[in-house]
């Protein structure tokens, strides 16, 4: 993905990411979907927009006016729909100008069947599925490509972690079934897709930040695993531990799983990998809708016509036998740091100060008084038989005062 690579170095692109990154009208909540975290939304889609013009076209030429409009789209009051539709429209032109048709012409059935099959030759045909995995693992898959059985975590740990949820009702915290590993999963969103390389692995970021129980933005961080925020990760775990009424063994067992792995996978300087598979290498390079769209692209509007091309259809497809390393490849995408941080150039304010706390296994969690109560009914019970025996020596000399 060299034109890819190339965008992605770009100053006007990232300052455009740095600005969705840090702007509060694309964070309100009537504009993203509440899967992600507030923050994470608008940056991925942002992003997503920006891989669509990478697969689509080989020239660096036009990237200028492209990301000049999708700042303008941002800025519309932003609404995840229209800004699609922004989109589709941009490509849309954008593919016109590569064919050589007038702009005057883009609305004509034979204008829109030729954009049509170039998006389509371009993103299905020789287009691309895509797998996320932690980054730690990069070095190896680059060298020795993606095998399914390669992937090492504590399995009989985690297996431990969900038997401490299910013994509380709650066997939905994390969702991952480690009950078959030998298979990775494949997608053809890139939304899903970038979002899944930023929570990566799913069973760590779920007790992190995402778990379906941290919904609540008044307890909980939902963004903290996004950001790689150790302090603030660790304490959504503490707190879901309180909220879940854990015992102290059992939140000090689910803290050290969690430090352990954190620090195994280094996930604080970790960064969003995203493998790159052709379609045609799995089968996946067709839809069976495309002459569909085709004929009915006449009377419907060609954004919603490229729309209906770029519409995921495969959530997740699972692939059990190794892929080469000459078949993939694989790109280090920008993390919240790397745009956040390396952005002094910007014309914005970078006034969030980076909160760091050593990454250490806890000897003891203490998120229920167990002890304390324990000595306190005793306490309790011991003052209550003082005050008795007092009592019954006090009436014991008061008759045998009147009954002498």
């Amino acid at each position: 993905m060299v034109m890819l690579e190339k965008i992605l170095r770009r100053a006007d692109a990232l300052e455009f990411l740095y600005e969705v990154l840090l702007c509060d009208r694309f964070q309100k909540k009537d504009c993203f979907d509440f899967s992600y975290p507030k923050e994470e939304f608008p940056f991925i889609i942002a992003m997503d927009a920006l891989v669509k013009y990478a697969i689509l076209f080989d020239t660096e030429d036009l990237v200028d006016e492209y990301i000049l409009q999708l700042r303008r789209f941002m800025k519309k009051g932003f609404n995840y729909e229209s800004f699609l539709d922004g989109v589709y429209r941009s490509l849309g032109r954008i593919t016109s100008v590569i064919l050589n048709i007038e702009l005057d012409d883009i609305e004509t059935p034979s204008a829109k069947r030729k954009i049509l099959a170039y998006i389509y030759q371009r993103y299905i045909t020789n287009g691309y599925l895509f797998h996320s995995f932690p980054s730690t693992f990069y070095s190896d898959v680059l060298k020795n490509g993606m095998d399914p059985l390669h992937y090492s975590f504590s399995r009989d740990t985690f297996l431990e972690v969900k038997k401490i949820f299910s013994s509380h009702h709650h066997k939905d915290i994390i969702t991952k079934d480690f009950s078959d590993t030998s298979y990775i999963s494949l997608t053809d969103s890139f939304l899903d897709a970038y979002h899944y390389a930023f929570s990566a692995p799913s069973y760590l970021s779920q007790l992190g930040s995402l778990s379906s129980y941290m919904m609540d933005e008044k307890k909980y961080d939902r963004g903290a695993y996004f950001r790689k925020d150790f302090k603030a990760s660790y304490s959504n775990l503490l707190q879901l531990c309180r909220d879940l009424e854990l015992s102290n063994s059992e939140a000090t067992f689910l803290s050290t799983t969690f430090v352990e792995e954190w620090k195994r996978l280094d996930i604080s300087n970790s960064f969003p990998t995203i493998l790159f598979i052709k379609r045609s290498l799995v089968g996946e390079n067709y839809l069976s809708e495309y002459r569909t769209i085709l004929e009915r692209c006449e009377a419907e509007d060609l954004a919603y016509s490229i729309g209906r091309i770029f519409t995921p259809r495969i959530v997740s497809r699972k692939q059990y036998n190794p892929i080469k390393p000459c078949d993939v490849q694989i790109v280090r995408f920008l993390s919240y740091s790397d745009v956040f941080h390396n952005s002094q150039d910007f014309a914005f304010k970078n006034d969030q100060a980076c909160d760091m706390i050593k990454e250490e296994v806890p000897e003891r969690v203490y998120v229920r008084n167990e002890v304390a109560n324990a000595y306190g009914g005793a306490s309790v019970l011991a003052l209550l038989g003082v005050l008795l025996i007092t009592l019954g020596t006090v009436i014991t000399i008061v008759l045998a005062a009147y009954g002498g």
